[in-house]
């Protein structure tokens, strides 16, 4: 079921709910748990070299929901509004990272004890504190590496009151989607063109990627809202768009300057999905529920993947010696799964919703909004 603190606040803002992009959510964190899971197979597939896009992905996602439900406040902004805004999204992001780093930070400590490694609380320290500011992307990620993209997800939304100054202004649908376009060449320029990197760039390079790609989520709502793609069925959105990012995936395996081009074919992909009519795959209630848990799940996933790593060298004798394996993958994912679902159920939810109670009581505003 969607997650009912969420829909909740959708049904009092009278915005309306969006199951199959709720439930897409977790085919993008998989996605990446199985790209940093490919050590442990014996030849990754072709398509699989480019799952690390299911971050692009989450980052137009959010641009296109942070819209959905937020767009209306920022259309006549307050300093209130702003800090508000800041606050609910504090609230969602957060408690389950600090859980995850305090998780880490434990391992590491008990490991020292039982002399298994060094633990440099000296060298951890400044990390740690950009951690709890959510600003570790500008340094060096070491303690749940993944994590790089809250910290630049959160630096889009700081930026999000100035995306909507601009694109109130553009409401023509033909301007809207040629922005999509512009903001991936944006991107190219910016990451590769300018700094000679790869999009799978981590850092503070990659801020120009979420901001890029959040703004095309930004755009896409916009477009979507227009009700310009009515006319069209959504599988002839979905089906070709999805057609073209499996083909460039499986023809370019190592060759990642095309991957620009499966960027932008998240756009119509997304607006196909969002304007699906009725129950689907992606909006049935076990993939919404996982939609729900998804962010949990990302940032389990590394987690798991360290226990799935101390797990195959201590069962090492019954794999017989073996390291590899989809076996090991499955479970390396399974491991994430339930990670994942402990740590929403345990932390991310009831800490979400004790803080937003909090934050609607000494924040008010004239209508509830959701996370």
């Amino acid at each position: 079921m969607p997650d009912p603190i969420a829909r909740s606040y959708l049904s009092a803002a009278g915005r309306e709910e969006l199951p199959a992009l709720t439930g897409l959510r977790i085919l993008a964190a998989l996605a990446v748990a199985i790209w940093h899971a490919g050590h442990f197979m014996p030849a990754m597939p072709a398509v699989f070299n480019h799952f690390y896009l299911g971050v692009d992905l989450f980052f137009i996602l959010s641009g296109f929901i942070i819209a959905h439900v937020y767009w209306r406040d920022f259309l006549q902004p307050t300093r209130q509004t702003y800090f508000r805004f800041l606050a609910l999204r504090l609230a969602r992001l957060w408690p389950a990272h600090v859980a995850v780093i305090l998780l880490l930070l434990a391992a590491i400590a008990a490991a020292a004890l039982m002399g298994r490694g060094n633990a440099d609380w000296r060298a951890l320290a400044p990390e740690i504190g950009l951690h709890l500011l959510l600003a570790h992307n500008w340094g060096e990620t070491r303690l749940n590496f993944p994590s790089w993209s809250v910290s630049a997800e959160f630096f889009a939304y700081l930026l999000f009151p100035l995306q909507v100054m601009l694109f109130r202004r553009i409401e023509h649908p033909v301007l809207l989607a040629l922005s999509l376009p512009l903001a991936v060449l944006l991107c190219w320029l910016g990451i590769t063109v300018a700094f000679g990197a790869p999009l799978s760039h981590a850092g503070p390079i990659a801020f120009i990627r979420v901001v890029c790609e959040f703004a095309m989520g930004v755009a896409l709502w916009r477009l979507w809202q227009s009700g310009a793609a009515d006319r069209l069925p959504s599988t002839a959105l979905v089906w070709p768009s999805l057609a073209g990012m499996i083909l460039i995936a499986a023809l370019t395996p190592s060759w990642h300057a095309l991957d620009y081009a499966i960027v932008l074919l998240m756009a119509p992909l997304l607006l196909g999905l969002a304007h699906q009519p009725g129950p689907g795959l992606l909006a049935s209630r076990p993939m919404v529920y996982l939609g729900g848990i998804s962010y949990s799940v990302y940032l389990m996933h590394w987690p798991a993947d360290l226990v799935m790593r101390a797990l195959v060298s201590w069962l090492s004798p019954l794999l017989d010696g073996r390291r590899q394996g989809w076996d090991i993958v499955a479970g390396s994912m399974l491991l994430a799964l339930l990670g994942g679902g402990v740590l929403f159920h345990l932390v991310e939810k009831p800490a979400r919703l004790f803080l937003r109670t909090r934050i609607e009581r000494h924040m008010p505003a004239l209508r509830p909004v959701a996370a």
